[in-house]
């Protein structure tokens, strides 16, 4: 549950700047966009999306499109994902980074599903988050990677997959996540895997980054919101990007001013 909106940079500067200010703020994506609009002259502001598959389980094309706002602001050398999915929202993080970013996406080990009918109405998916993880897992490992698999060599360079259970990773695997700029949750959406996978990017977060949730507000996969509200806006600020089911987390001063210029 969001509290006060923030409407200006400068509202935007002082909450995050500010002391005592732990909780959920509802914040308008313009003020990014402007921030875009002094860095950049129009012609420069081009970004590379790709059509929206008309499944469920990616995010919406305006969601892409505040993520790689995001990508362009902070310019990032590394960015990990949990939850590579189809690879829609890897394959346009490929696309709107820098030539030579580093982007880590992290997926279950093929096969890692309960099997279902194919019958399964859309109304049961979404309404029981854990039938529809399940769908999920299961077009996941049937389908593979498949936005990835086509992409130009110049971008599908930049992807490192990593076939593990996000709860279970290595030593290596943790060494492998540091100083990441930007990290952007969207796997398992149970709440312990939430709060494992929080954790994981906590611990993994460059001074200089943010860390973004997809599914806050979800009708669906109420786990996420739970978490962020009951128990991590205890203890940090919670950007709510408003119009998106993005939740987003400003990792101090440096990441602010990469973000705002």
């Amino acid at each position: 549950m969001t509290n006060q909106e923030i409407q200006t940079k400068q509202q935007l500067i002082d909450l995050i700047t500010g002391n005592n200010n732990n909780g959920v703020y509802s914040v308008k994506p313009r003020i990014f966009l402007e921030a875009l609009e002094k860095k950049e002259a129009p012609a420069s502001r081009e970004f590379s999306l790709i059509f929206p598959p008309v499944t469920i389980g990616s995010p919406s094309i305006f969601e892409v499109s505040i993520i790689s706002l995001f990508v362009r602001l902070i310019a990032p050398h590394k960015i990990v994902e949990i939850g590579t999915y189809t690879g829609y929202t890897t394959a346009i993080l490929a696309k709107n980074s820098r030539e030579n970013a580093v982007i880590v996406s992290i997926d279950l080990p093929t096969g890692n599903y309960l099997d279902q009918f194919n019958a399964i109405s859309n109304d049961t998916l979404l309404n029981n988050w854990e039938m529809n993880d399940n769908f999920l897992r299961q077009r996941q490992s049937d389908s593979g990677e498949l936005y990835i698999s086509g992409l130009a060599s110049c971008y599908a360079s930049k992807i490192e997959l990593i076939k593990a259970d996000s709860i279970r990773l290595s030593h290596d695997h943790f060494i492998r996540l540091a100083n990441t700029e930007i990290f952007f949750i969207d796997g398992g959406h149970s709440l312990e895997t939430v709060k494992s996978d929080t954790n994981i990017a906590l611990a993994s977060i460059a001074s200089s980054g943010v860390i973004l949730w997809h599914d806050y507000g979800s009708s669906i996969h109420c786990e996420v919101t739970d978490y962020i509200d009951k128990f991590l806006s205890s203890e940090h600020t919670i950007l709510h990007i408003r119009g998106t089911s993005l939740a987003l987390l400003i990792n101090g001063k440096e990441a602010l001013e990469r973000l705002l210029g």
